[in-house]
């Protein structure tokens, strides 16, 4: 009943009606369907043929049936697509795609489209996941400070291994910066991963995340991510001058950032910011706000 009404209605908003059996539908398709309107005509013709050649019908040979779906079937399964599939797809598709038919075969449609759905969505989060990867920076620094380059989505799939890649690097380390510009998304699966490395931190080892991109940098804020003084800080981008400077006592440097907060063009609330200036190499003595992100100055 639920699929009747769908008939119906869908093609007053522009769908195409469907069949249990997808058959008929694919029939409709490749014979040039490409408006409900094509849908309306086959409900038509179908219903007259029931109402008018009834009689005529039952005349039909069931072997004349037979190799009318049969012809539907090959045309359905379009071989050559497959063939083609079989010698170029990558093997995780190729897999996808015969369980799907070996489904469709032993079970039912149903079964092998979910099946399908699942397998093909798990296998892509292993293929991203793999895309996630450290990438040295080329720049000159001490050897007790390490530079590195995320590239790839932080998500639950790839921060586990991506963190304990870097808990291998950073013995010995006293300053680790990590560039987020390549990081487009961190959901909560990647923050929890960030924040356990964060607190597995060897004494004196501080990290630094500079060139955080707007999503990650908005997941940071609504999770009340704050700096921790010679542990955490944030930068908006690299900067040779404070990979190297360390002046504890005499405050933060020049260069850092206080609050992962947000750009304050693109929030409605400005993500404004108060850093102090010390005298530091290139450094002067001042005070002023900015963004942290685009570095406006407000007025």
């Amino acid at each position: 009943m639920a699929r009747g009404w769908g008939n119906i209605v869908a093609p007053f908003f522009g769908g195409i009606t469907a069949t249990a059996a997808i058959a008929r539908s694919a029939a409709n398709v490749r014979a040039g369907a490409t408006s409900p309107v094509a849908a309306v005509i086959h409900a038509l013709l179908v219903i007259l043929a029931l109402l008018i050649l009834a009689p005529l019908l039952s005349w039909l040979p069931l072997s004349a049936m037979a190799a009318l779906l049969l012809m539907v079937a090959w045309n359905m399964s379009e071989a050559h697509k497959v063939i083609n599939l079989l010698r170029h797809a990558p093997k995780d598709d190729i897999v996808v795609m015969l369980m799907c038919m070996s489904l469709t075969v032993l079970f039912d449609m149903v079964i092998a489209i979910s099946v399908g759905i699942v397998l093909a969505s798990l296998l892509f989060m292993r293929r991203i996941a793999r895309m996630t990867h450290l990438a040295p920076v080329n720049v000159e620094v001490p050897d007790d400070v390490l530079v590195l380059r995320v590239i790839g989505p932080l998500f639950f799939a790839a921060a586990e291994g991506l963190f304990n890649d870097l808990e291998t690097r950073i013995a010995g380390k006293r300053i680790v910066v990590l560039k987020w510009d390549a990081v487009p998304v961190l959901d909560a699966g990647g923050l929890d991963a960030f924040q356990r490395f964060v607190n597995k931190l060897p004494e004196g080892c501080e990290l630094r995340v500079s060139n955080l991109e707007f999503q990650p940098l908005r997941t940071l804020a609504r999770a009340g991510v704050k700096p921790l003084p010679g542990r955490l800080s944030f930068y908006p981008i690299v900067r040779p001058r404070w990979l190297t400077c360390d002046h504890p006592a005499a405050g933060p440097c020049a260069c850092r950032i206080k609050d992962p907060v947000a750009c304050c063009s693109q929030l409605s609330t400005a993500g404004v910011i108060q850093v102090p200036f010390i005298k530091c190499g290139s450094c002067s003595i001042a005070r002023r706000n900015f963004c942290n992100v685009c570095g406006r100055v407000p007025a």
